[in-house]
């Protein structure tokens, strides 16, 4: 998360919400228009880096669904090799056993 500035009225802004704060001191010019748009901006960047984390955490568990399907194919292709050297032995025991 951000590190929190010294804002002034902070404990009002965050007792009245971002709404309120937005549609009665963001227009304004003075100190206290200038504090509510530096607490908005934080609570915009909170935001942010939370979905961020969010995003982040569903792309590894993509990732990781991705490593484990690798593998299971992996072993298919494995499985289906072996499967293929015995069918093939079988079949050149079979020729071999007619030519006898």
């Amino acid at each position: 998360m951000t590190k929190e500035r010294d804002i002034p009225h902070r404990e009002a802004f965050e007792n009245q919400g971002e709404t309120y704060v937005r549609y009665t001191f963001f227009n304004r010019e003075d100190d206290v228009g200038m504090a509510a748009r530096a607490w908005l901006s934080e609570k915009q960047v909170e935001r942010e880096e939370v979905a961020a984390s969010k995003r982040d955490a569903r792309e590894d568990k993509t990732l990781a669904l991705a490593s484990r399907a690798n593998r299971i194919a992996w072993i298919a292709a494995a499985i289906a090799a072996i499967s293929s050297i015995k069918e093939i032995k079988w079949i050149i025991n079979s020729v071999i056993s007619l030519l006898k």
